[in-house]
């Protein structure tokens, strides 16, 4: 392992771990042996992890415990199965595991988030605050979260927690961006984006130029896994829809016309991506033969091929999440046979009311 490097950090809180992180482990092994690799986990498994890759057990603290148990009077910890509150914790968990290792910086990869085999690990020793990526004004994102030391980490973990406590309403992507807004001689943004790919109206930070010249390259945020592989079906009850423009996205999505060649992902301008938030999930994209699937994606995307599927499993499990399952009905009343079946029952009681109340028949 080699030291000088970040440890690589995934975190998965709750019982199961997901298939695609399983996977995602076994391709970051194989593509990055000489990284040191921890997964954090809250509940013990006895499922078989790449030999490379090391387990720390979080444990939630009591006054964590008593923070997330007043947060959790809120709707939004309801969605998923605790979802919010799982990703909000992770921050605490990264806090407590990197006590370990104080001088070390440490990077947290999302279990979505495929690293490309070219990813920069050896720049961010020049980076020495926290860093994350930038989704929009009012939102960040910890697809990858450096921090150079224990010290870093600790005041960042203790300013989220002072948010949570003043506004339990709060999600990591807020809480995030709070703290960058108001501290920001203790962070900076993790190139996401360049001049020629911001959105129409949005502001390109100068910052973001030096960090593009020091990487040679960034990182997706969001909006490239979206555009090209669609969000989680388990969001949407198994469907998939690509190709949608998310116009909340400062990045520009249409424009980045992606290619895979020669190990590089590179955009329409030839500039380096090393990373992709595939927040689909999509199994084929973190398996061995992850450069064919990708490389299919991208072919299809200049066709405007594939732009919607379904997932059957993605469907049921959906509709085994009660957050989820008062949108079902909404889904089936909108379909044509139903919707024209109500409105034909609409029209019967109508005229039923009518027979009763003005004794005329049609």
């Amino acid at each position: 392992m080699n030291a000088e490097m970040p440890i690589a950090v995934f975190v998965h809180l709750g019982p199961k771990i997901p298939e695609h992180l399983l996977f995602n482990l076994q391709r970051h092994a194989d593509l990055f042996p000489e990284i040191e690799t921890i997964l954090i986990l809250d509940h013990q498994v006895t499922t078989l992890l790449p030999e490379k890759v090391t387990i720390y057990y979080f444990e939630e603290s009591k006054e964590d415990f008593e923070l997330f148990a007043r947060m959790q009077e809120h709707s939004h910890f309801n969605f998923r199965n605790g979802f919010w509150k799982y990703t909000f914790l992770r921050l605490f968990a990264l806090g407590q595991f990197h006590k370990l290792h104080p001088g070390r910086g440490l990077l947290h990869i999302e279990s979505d988030l495929i690293l490309m085999p070219n990813f920069p690990w050896e720049k961010f020793e020049e980076i020495k605050v926290v860093s994350w990526m930038r989704v929009n004004n009012f939102n960040d994102v910890a697809a990858l979260i450096y921090t150079p030391n224990a010290i870093e980490t600790k005041f960042f973990v203790e300013a989220i927690r002072i948010y949570a406590e003043e506004n339990p309403t709060t999600t990591d992507m807020f809480s995030m961006s709070q703290f960058s807004s108001e501290h920001n001689d203790r962070h900076v943004y993790l190139p996401s984006i360049t001049s020629k790919r911001m959105r129409s109206g949005v502001d390109f930070d100068p910052a973001q130029e030096t960090l593009l010249e020091l990487f040679g390259g960034y990182f997706d945020p969001l909006a490239l896994g979206l555009w090209y592989f669609g969000q989680d079906p388990k969001n949407t009850f198994g469907r998939t829809k690509r190709y949608i423009d998310q116009t909340h996205h400062d990045y520009f999505a249409p424009t980045a016309q992606l290619v895979f060649e020669n190990e590089k992902l590179l955009d329409a301008s030839g500039t380096q991506v090393f990373a992709l938030h595939v927040h689909s999930k999509d199994l084929s994209l973190f398996d061995p033969k992850w450069r064919d699937a990708l490389v299919k994606v991208l072919t299809d995307a200049k066709q405007g091929r594939n732009a919607k599927s379904f997932k059957f499993r993605a469907f049921l499990a959906s509709i085994q999440d009660r957050s989820l399952r008062a949108h079902i009905w909404i889904l089936i009343a909108r379909l044509p046979g139903v919707s024209l079946l109500r409105k034909v029952l609409w029209v019967e009681k109508v005229k039923n009311n009518f027979k009763k109340l003005f004794r005329i028949e049609f």
